[in-house]
This record gives structure tokens, C-alpha cells and sequence, in this order.
């Protein structure tokens, strides 16, 4: 579009041409809002450019702050202690013992888990049995009494 046009229609939606009267269209403000906001944001000095630079660069300290404190924060002190754990100081036949001694205790645990449900299951299953055991001879005994 060329500037004279441009000029011409500059003064918006709804606006009368002032050569030949007729309105300003929709498409031709929408061209004409294209190329200012285009014009603007060319112009590395334009308000426009500089506000909105100044606002992503905000947005992107404190994203950066953001970042900084998860990383260097929570996300690093929870590895550094999986470390520790995985490889305490000394010699690797410590390391070695030490991540022997978390595979018995977990296998410890586990017996133990399977000992209390086994032995739970068993006392269900003996209770079942009582109970129906003595409802058995209740009823015998009523049967024998008539």
C-alpha cells in the first residue's frame, strides 16, 4: 500500500475517503493496522519495540530466577542426597557393604510382609473354620435334644 493511500485513510474504521466519499472497508483497516504495527515494530527505537523488550526481558529474569532456584535448590539437594546415600565416603568394599546391607533389609522387610499376611490368612482361615466348627455341634447338639 502505497503512503499517500495510507495517508489518505489514516483517520480509521468508518472514516469517509475524502477523494471519491465512499467508507473505509474492514480489510482496509485491518492493512492499514498491519502496516503501522509492521512500521513499529521495525523501528528497534520505537515505544512500542521498547515496551514490549522491556517485558519479555522481565519475563525472562524471573523465569531465570525461577530456573536458578529449582535447579539450584531442591532438584540439586535431592540428588546430592540420592548420592550420599548410593556412595557413602570411604573405600568402594564400604559402598559395596552398604548397598548390601539396603538389598538384605529390603529382602528382611519383605519376609517379614509375607510372614504377617500368611500368618493372617491363617488365622482368617482358622476363625472360618472355628466359627462353622461350632455352629456344627450347636446344631447337633439342638438336633440330639429334640
Amino acid at each position: 500500500m502505497e503512503q499517500d493511500d495510507y495517508s489518505r485513510r489514516q483517520a480509521g474504521y468508518g472514516a469517509i475517503r475524502k477523494d471519491d466519499q465512499t467508507p473505509v472497508t474492514r480489510v482496509e483497516v485491518v492493512e492499514i493496522v498491519g502496516v503501522e504495527i509492521n512500521r513499529m515494530i521495525a523501528d528497534p527505537k520505537s515505544p512500542i519495540t521498547v515496551h514490549f523488550d522491556s517485558k519479555i526481558d522481565k519475563m525472562m529474569q524471573s523465569m531465570r530466577a525461577i530456573t536458578k532456584d529449582i535447579v539450584d535448590g531442591a532438584v540439586e539437594a535431592s540428588i546430592r542426597a540420592h548420592v550420599e546415600m548410593a556412595f557413602p565416603p570411604g573405600p568402594i568394599e564400604k559402598h559395596k557393604a552398604h548397598h548390601q546391607g539396603l538389598i538384605d533389609s529390603a529382602e528382611q522387610w519383605k519376609k517379614i510382609k509375607h510372614d504377617i499376611l500368611s500368618w493372617g490368612a491363617k488365622g482368617c482361615i482358622g476363625f472360618v473354620v472355628y466359627v462353622v466348627g461350632t455352629a456344627l455341634v450347636e446344631h447337633l447338639k439342638r438336633e440330639v435334644t429334640k
